[in-house]
């Protein structure tokens, strides 16, 4: 029977994988709406985000928490709009948050005129529990927004919101708490003389500390600006425990633990040049003491918008960022880019939504999650700027752990994998692996190559990471038996340099 069981699975194994293929829509989901899918989160391999919506037939704003399934399809939304004397908007940036009892949350800012966030709750269902509204911290203020939200252990959350006054053009950091029902406790605000405060996101260190980060802004009277990239660790009570300061027009944006205590961000050089200033997107690395390790700067021209927006960990434990690439104003591209914890670049894609890259277009990646299978989610919206005019839609894509969209794709990729290798390495032909199918032991022959640190990665059929064994030179003989049934997918790295991937067949040893 195994002869027949090897050939049912890798006849089957093409439309398998395709079914796996990832996708790329656009979505209008209010009748005489603009749309801009802001954040999302993945629930039990469900999406669900939340929108802002701009009403053209009453120019009023709203806000939309929509629920997908993995394909992509709508299975329910909840507006949220207002008087057409107050909108309801959403800053690019904020988030929506899964709660502790199962529910969403997320903030917003409330009106144009009165500068007022709101917090609203929803249950697992997507039905609306509360809305509470929140005053700018101090009198006179111009502006006011909510940058991210956090959830306590308590129930309660962060909000941490910036604001400006009438009298100055600088941004300051206030961070707002309040209880698991929305009521304000407290607030403290973190002011810095002729210099703005922006901080991008939080990051749970433990019970009782969190990292702030974002940077410190400063315009001169020569019209020059300067940036730092600014991290502030805090107690639960607001109070500041520790406070650091990076090189220079280099920002810091989001922050990912790992488990060697140092932290993997995005961030961006800034190029400055008189009054103005472009960015070209990074990805690296930085030691618990915030010292650098490694940096990835991506390979495109600096822009005035180029920036990262989110960075997730992925099952097989590397990170994927996405945001806004950085071409010309006009023909913007997402952009996503995995990386291991090492700095190794596994691929980098670039996707415009739905308009070929024709002049005139942006693409913006707001948010990013991933599933359990491995699979990257990103939503964002999509939106023409030439000819004059204005047509906004947002933008869902699915990519797969090896960053394939679909079988035309260009990369040397396949649905499933969780690397992409354009070249065969010249040590792939000094590794051999077998038998294939396999029972209970496999062999993984290293010859006619030094490894320095090689080691195998078993993964399931949806690309989620099995197990890791150390092979060194010559025949390393391997029990797989407790490895599933079915079709293995494999790679081979050496400190971690991908050498060779495939595919195997795992027998049934009865």
């Amino acid at each position: 029977m195994k002869p027949i069981f090897f050939l049912i699975y890798f006849a089957l194994s093409p439309l398998l994988l395709f079914g796996q293929a990832g996708f790329s829509k656009v979505f209008q989901l209010e009748p005489n709406h603009a749309n801009d899918l802001n954040s999302l989160v993945i629930d039990n391999d469900t999406i669900v985000l939340f929108q802002a919506a701009f009403d053209t037939s009453v120019n009023n704003w709203g806000l939309n928490l929509v629920k997908l399934d993995t394909l992509g399809n709508i299975l329910f939304t909840n507006f949220l709009s207002d008087s057409v004397s107050h909108f309801i908007r959403s800053m690019g940036g904020n988030e929506i948050i899964k709660t502790h009892d199962r529910g969403y949350a997320f903030a917003a800012t409330y009106s144009w005129d009165d500068d007022t966030i709101f917090l609203a709750k929803y249950n697992h269902a997507g039905e609306r529990e509360f809305v509470r509204y929140y005053a700018p911290p101090v009198a006179n203020t111009d502006f006011f927004a909510c940058r991210t939200l956090h959830q306590l252990s308590d129930g309660g959350f962060f909000l941490m919101t910036f604001y400006s006054l009438d009298t100055t053009n600088y941004f300051s950091l206030s961070l707002l708490r309040v209880d698991a029902d929305g009521d304000e406790l407290w607030r403290k605000a973190f002011v810095a003389e002729d210099t703005s405060r922006l901080m991008t996101s939080i990051l749970e260190l433990d019970n009782n500390s969190f990292l702030l980060s974002g940077g410190k802004y400063r315009f001169l009277p020569s019209g020059e600006n300067y940036t730092f990239p600014n991290i502030i660790v805090l107690d639960s009570l607001g109070n500041i425990l520790q406070e650091w300061m990076g090189e220079k027009n280099t920002g810091m944006l989001n922050f990912i633990r790992t488990d060697d205590g140092g932290f993997i961000y995005t961030g961006g050089k800034v190029l400055i040049q008189g009054a103005s200033s472009k960015t070209i997107p990074l990805i690296g690395k930085v030691d618990s003491n915030f010292s650098e390790e490694w940096v990835h700067y991506v390979n495109q021209p600096a822009a005035t918008t180029a920036h990262y927006t989110s960075l997730s960990k992925t099952p097989d434990g590397h990170y994927i960022a996405s945001g806004e690439g950085g071409y010309p104003y006009s023909e913007r591209p997402g952009i996503h880019t995995k990386i291991t914890d090492s700095g190794e670049v596994l691929w980098e894609r670039l996707d415009r939504a739905e308009y070929s890259g024709v002049k005139g277009t942006r693409n913006l990646i707001r948010s990013t999650g991933v599933l359990s299978s491995g699979s990257i989610i990103s939503c964002g919206s999509t939106w023409i700027t030439e000819p004059y005019g204005y047509s906004e839609k947002g933008w869902l894509v699915k990519i797969s752990p090896g960053g394939c969209i679909d079988d035309t794709d260009t990369l040397d990729c396949w649905a499933g994998a969780t690397v992409v290798s354009a070249t065969e390495t010249p040590q792939a032909e000094a590794i051999a692996i077998y038998p294939n199918p396999v029972d209970d032991e496999l062999t993984v022959n290293l010859n006619g190559y030094q490894p320095k640190e090689a080691a195998i990665y078993f993964y399931d059929l949806l690309g989620r990471f099995l197990r890791k064994e150390r092979v060194h030179i010559g025949r390393n003989m391997l029990s797989v038996s407790d490895l599933p049934t079915g079709l293995i997918f494999y790679e081979v790295r050496d400190s971690g340099v991908l050498m060779t991937l495939g595919k195997l067949v795992k027998m049934n040893e009865n």
